[in-house]
């Protein structure tokens, strides 16, 4: 047990001076279903204390490491948890990854009221498997995910939706311009058609002299001469030809160009030089990157098999220790008794 009630003290200190084998800085074991092998607690509001804090100089080593060996049950090999909403219930920081995770299901998973998980950098969260990444909400005006920034990808871009096939892909149209539209419906009276449009929608796009509309028009009436259009600032006008006099039903189309996104035109995206879906001759590397980082796994999977055997093995001892101790107590016991009746 130990306790520190300073700003920048350590309650407890671990220290394993072999350089091989499998020596503990702290071993910790609780056979209680509610107990923890180790607790570390840091009370002070200032500062930066640590519960528990780790550290490791080896090339492959794991300042902290917790491994669950149940089988079955919600286990954790390591949980963190915070009050904060600033806060961080596990935070990881790093020149390349901040925190890593590989799972036959999840390599990471996160859940909170305010971020399930959270990644900042270069590569803010990198997911690598038949979801890369995966985002579900269950709330009516949330989103799966969302993203703050531009989004930019090699593949397609799609919904699903439910059709007697089954769940069926619906595509997105692409352009070479950032543009907005919308849609709807007029009737010419006496050949004469003004159209003003949604408010909302003018004010999400740019529409000027630089930057005019543009306005298609399909009309439901044979008898029409045709038309032309007159475009303004915040709406347009239908104009029957011949001075025609005709109440002939139409929609349109109107687009526009994104405000603040005007000059957007085939930008080059520099992030995707490296992708193998572009560019398929990268992907011999990829594979041999992607099996070297199974092979870390694998042999990942092996260290934590072992730590396993090892810490049953120091369970075992621990436990036969403490029967050891038991049966000493109990002839020192004994010894107090005879020797208090003579």
């Amino acid at each position: 047990s130990g306790e520190c009630n300073g700003t920048e003290g350590i309650g407890v200190v671990g220290w394993a001076g072999a350089t091989t084998g499998g020596a503990n800085g702290v071993f910790g074991y609780s056979a209680s279903p509610a107990g923890a092998g180790v607790v570390g607690q840091a009370a002070a509001t200032t500062g930066g204390p640590h519960g528990v804090y780790g550290t490791s100089a080896a090339s492959e080593g794991r300042g902290v490491t917790g491994v669950a060996t149940a089988t079955t049950g919600t286990t954790y090999g390591v949980y963190g948890h915070s009050d904060s909403i600033d806060g961080y219930g596990v935070y990881g920081e790093g020149p390349e990854r901040g925190v890593y995770g590989y799972g036959v299901h999840y390599g990471v998973y996160g859940e909170g009221p305010e971020r399930g998980v959270y990644g900042y950098g270069y590569h803010g969260v990198c997911g690598d498997g038949y979801y890369g990444v995966i985002g579900h909400t269950t709330s009516t005006y949330g989103y799966g995910v969302y993203y703050s920034g531009g989004l930019a990808g090699t593949g397609t871009k799609s919904c699903v939706v439910k059709t007697s096939k089954g769940p069926t892909l619906m595509y997105c149209q692409e352009s070479p311009e950032n543009w907005f539209e919308d849609f709807g419906e007029g009737l010419l009276v006496n050949g004469r058609c003004h159209v003003e449009l949604d408010p909302v929608f003018l004010e999400t796009v740019t529409i000027d002299a630089a930057n005019p509309m543009k306005v298609f028009i399909e009309l439901e009436d044979e008898e029409c001469a045709g038309i032309v259009v007159k475009r303004g600032f915040t709406g347009f006008d239908v104009i029957e030809r011949q001075d025609g006099q005709s109440s002939s039903p139409f929609w349109y189309r109107v687009v526009a160009k994104r405000q603040g996104f005007e000059a957007k035109r085939l930008d080059v995206c520099e992030a995707a030089r490296t992708d193998s879906y572009l560019y398929p001759e990268l992907r011999e590397k990829e594979e041999q990157e992607r099996e070297a980082e199974d092979a870390r796994h694998r042999e990942d999977r092996a260290r934590h098999d072992g730590e396993r055997v090892r810490m049953e093995e120091q369970r075992t001892q621990m436990k036969a220790e403490q029967a050891r101790r038991d049966e000493q107590r109990t002839r020192m016991e004994e010894e107090r008794a005879i020797g208090s009746q003579q």
